[in-house]
């Protein structure tokens, strides 16, 4: 599961990372590949959706902006850009 991957990873550089996965209400399997990042006491986050079963490639969001990451090390770099900030 490459979304695994991308949460170990960040880990490594953010040990505080805030991990939430959007709840699943019904029968909506598609909406079980959105995951929300961030870091404790941080009010930036970030949106990543995935296809099924956390495959690449991975759509981020993070405020306006929105871009896709068409492998891990793409994701990690960027996550890692928009959630390295001061309180």
């Amino acid at each position: 599961m490459m979304m695994t991957d991308l949460i170990t990873n960040l880990r490594d550089v953010f040990p505080d990372l805030r991990i939430e996965r959007l709840p699943v209400i019904g029968r909506r399997a598609d909406d079980d590949t959105v995951w929300y990042l961030g870091r404790r006491g941080h009010r930036d986050e970030v949106e990543v959706d995935t296809k099924p079963g956390g495959a690449l490639p991975f759509t981020l969001v993070s405020r306006q902006v929105r871009i896709d990451a068409e492998n891990v090390r793409d994701a990690v770099l960027k996550v890692t850009e928009w959630l390295d900030v001061d309180a």
